[in-house]
């Protein structure tokens, strides 16, 4: 996995709260990452959502032949706190 990338939605299929967001491996500003070849864990703060309303977060990484993944989607509820999984599969590449 060279590059992650996630949205949030109001449905499962819109990215119209955080249009798609490149997330690094590494240390970004404003984005806890860490990571190493079994996962990452990415959080992040988006302000002004409705608490109680529900949002799909898309998520989908990228491996060295450049290929993005399918997107991987988990719902959450604004104003809970919860850790949610998400598992990304990334495409196989032949070489």
């Amino acid at each position: 996995m060279v590059a992650v990338r996630y949205a949030v939605g109001s449905n499962s299929s819109a990215q119209d709260v955080l249009s798609w967001t490149a997330a690094s491996l590494a240390q970004t500003a404003g984005l806890a990452t860490t990571g190493g070849s079994t996962g990452a864990t990415i959080s992040r703060a988006i302000p002004g959502l409705t608490n109680g309303q529900t949002y799909y977060v898309s998520l989908q990484a990228q491996n060295a032949g450049g290929l993005w993944s399918p997107s991987a989607i988990s719902t959450f509820v604004a104003g809970q706190t919860t850790t949610r999984k998400i598992y990304v599969y990334l495409p196989l590449i032949w070489r």
